[in-house]
């Protein structure tokens, strides 16, 4: 996946006696700055029933607009790891799942997951809950037509640190590919 995130600190902090307007960092955030954002992953269906993931976030971070490459940040700094199962009950899917995260200086991270769908994917919802000093609950909804996929989250930070991150919302676009079946057919070769 690739993102695209712009990060601004609020306005009333220049008010602040507090605030140094002097200070580049400061002074760059209120203007805000925007990162790109690209994260690598897998994934694998076993059986039709098992679900296994593994992916990467923030293997490459650079902020819009600079030159420079390395944005400070080390390759490999995070790995985030699920596990699922899918279960069906007529025209009703649901996948339980548990995923683990770690990150440099962070300790592991486990979130339980619930995802429920109907009617083809028409219909998609989800749960997911993370206990911890870093807790956060979430709801997601959406639907998929054919190969595409369209979903809407929200994310509510249940840590102390919600007074200043709040919530989050995302809307994520995916789409299938089909593997290729074709066979090479081989001609016969004729010699001058």
């Amino acid at each position: 996946s690739t993102e695209i995130h712009t990060f601004r600190v609020n306005n009333s902090i220049a008010s602040s006696p507090l605030t140094d307007l002097g200070d580049p960092f400061i002074r760059s955030r209120t203007e805000g700055v925007t990162i790109f954002d690209v994260t690598p992953g897998i994934v694998a269906l076993i059986g039709d029933k098992f679900l296994l993931s593994l992916s990467s976030p923030n293997l490459i971070r650079k902020p819009v607009g600079e030159s420079n490459v390395s944005s400070g940040s080390k390759l490999f700094k995070q790995f985030n790891f699920l596990a699922g199962y899918r279960l069906k009950k007529g025209e009703i899917k649901m996948e339980p799942s548990l995923s683990v995260r770690k990150a440099v200086d962070v300790p592991f991270e486990v979130e339980a997951n619930f995802k429920v769908s109907a009617f083809d994917d028409k219909f998609i919802a989800a749960l997911s809950a993370r206990p911890g000093k870093t807790g956060q609950f979430g709801l997601m909804a959406g639907t998929k037509f054919d190969k595409v996929t369209l979903c809407y989250s929200y994310q509510y930070s249940t840590s102390p640190l919600n007074l200043y991150s709040g919530s989050s919302h995302e809307v994520t676009f995916g789409v299938e590919f089909e593997k290729a079946n074709k066979k090479i057919k081989r001609g016969k070769r004729y010699r001058n």
